[in-house]
């Protein structure tokens, strides 16, 4: 599942931890998406795959930060490749972006994650990605401890 940070905030030029125990790299992706009328498709290892989208009504949950309050929507939707396609349709348009993954500490069941285009450099989202069976409770600890890092509260 994926976790948005509501709160009005510009999206940050680039990311800076703090020093020592700062989160480390642990995956750096690039994807290439299409988008057309006919569906969504994604490069999969070097096949052209169609897009089903995996639509789950959102939650929302709020988190109290130093006297702050921080508002995010959970979002437990998920893109499943359907099938493998053998070409594009003739008006499309392609998104490329890097996915940097970063973690806390080995194993840890949230992660931070930061796109960036690869067209332009320019940071285009920043949420938390977490197992599904995560628990409320340790869901929220992970995100005040990621918070924490980024100097945000």
């Amino acid at each position: 599942m994926k976790v948005y940070i509501l709160n009005k905030m510009a999206l940050p030029k680039n990311i800076v931890f703090k020093k020592g125990g700062a989160p480390q790299l642990i995956k750096k992706t690039t994807t290439h998406t299409i988008f057309s009328t006919e569906g969504i498709f994604q490069i999969h290892k070097n096949k052209l795959m169609r897009l089903e989208i995996i639509d789950v009504q959102c939650r929302n949950n709020t988190i109290l930060i130093d006297d702050i309050e921080y508002d995010f929507i959970i979002d437990c939707s998920k893109f499943r490749m359907d099938e493998e396609c053998m070409q594009l349709p003739l008006e499309h348009s392609i998104e490329y972006k890097i996915i940097y993954e970063y973690s806390l500490r080995p194993g840890a069941q949230v992660h931070f994650v930061v796109e960036h285009s690869s067209d332009s450099g320019e940071m285009k989202d920043i949420y938390f990605l977490a197992n599904d069976d995560i628990n409320l409770q340790l869901l929220n600890e992970e995100i005040v401890s990621f918070l924490s890092q980024l100097n945000l509260c």
